[in-house]
């Protein structure tokens, strides 16, 4: 199979080709520091990710006390409408 031209990539092929260049140019030191630094990233986008079931948790009981509250002109379509909204957009 034949290289593809250079004229040929889109621009995403692009930025891989370059980044990759990037790393093979790399010393071990510094591909260590890179791959620990991606690490350190992962574990705060898990704490966030945590961060976020605990969000949906909390929109839920609020919802939840929605329900239950006796609130002049918010019944039970409104609550429902809420409900379908949090839903529709991930907050539960």
């Amino acid at each position: 199979m034949a290289k593809k031209r250079n004229c040929r990539r889109t621009p995403e092929e692009v930025s891989i080709h370059e980044e990759a260049v990037k790393l093979r140019k790399m010393t071990d030191a510094q591909l260590v520091e890179k791959v620990r630094s991606a690490s350190a990233e992962a574990s705060k986008a898990s704490a966030a990710f945590d961060e976020l079931g605990k969000t949906a948790n909390r929109t839920a009981e609020f919802l939840e006390a929605f329900t239950n509250a006796n609130i002049p002109g918010i019944g039970k379509v409104t609550v429902k409408k809420l409900t379908t909204f949090a839903k529709e957009n991930g907050y539960i």
